[in-house]
Parts: structure tokens; C-alpha cells; sequence
């Protein structure tokens, strides 16, 4: 049985950027889904670190990270918490 680190995610203002490290040796097993109320984005990981653009996206992001072998992970991004403008 394999011990999975969690991933964990990082929001940077200055470029509303969407960061998300995954477990370095498993990270080819786990997709990204960006889900807003107009639309979902999927992203496969390629590295075990994430980048994505999330600028033109909605305010609150839905963040599920899904495996079949690795768990299951969720979060929410609200942008609009990291500036003054609603």
C-alpha cells in the first residue's frame, strides 16, 4: 500500500495564478477539474507542480483533484477575498 502526499494549493494575486503541488512520484495519476457556475476546465498533471491561469474565470472556483488509485481532493478559491474589488 502506497502512501500518498496530499496536494496542496497556492493562490497568487499579482497574476491570479492557481498553483497546486501533487506527490512528486504520483502526480501523472491525479486531474484537475476547475468547476464555476459557466463552465468546467480540466487539467491532466504533467509535473508534480500545477500552474493555471484562473484570472478569466469566475470568482469562486470549485477545485476537485481526482484518482482513481491516489483520493479525491476539494477545495474552493474565492478571488474576489484576496482584493477590494467585488
Amino acid at each position: 500500500m502506497m502512501e500518498v502526499e496530499e496536494p496542496e494549493a497556492y493562490y497568487t494575486i499579482s497574476t491570479a495564478t492557481l498553483s497546486i503541488e501533487l506527490d512528486p512520484v504520483e502526480y501523472s495519476e491525479f486531474t484537475i477539474i476547475l468547476s464555476t457556475a459557466y463552465a468546467n476546465v480540466d487539467y491532466v498533471a504533467t509535473s508534480a507542480t500545477v500552474n493555471i491561469p484562473v484570472g478569466a474565470l469566475d470568482d469562486v472556483i470549485e477545485i476537485y483533484i481526482e484518482s482513481d488509485d491516489c483520493g479525491c481532493y476539494y477545495g474552493v478559491l474565492d478571488q474576489s477575498a484576496y482584493s477590494n474589488t467585488y
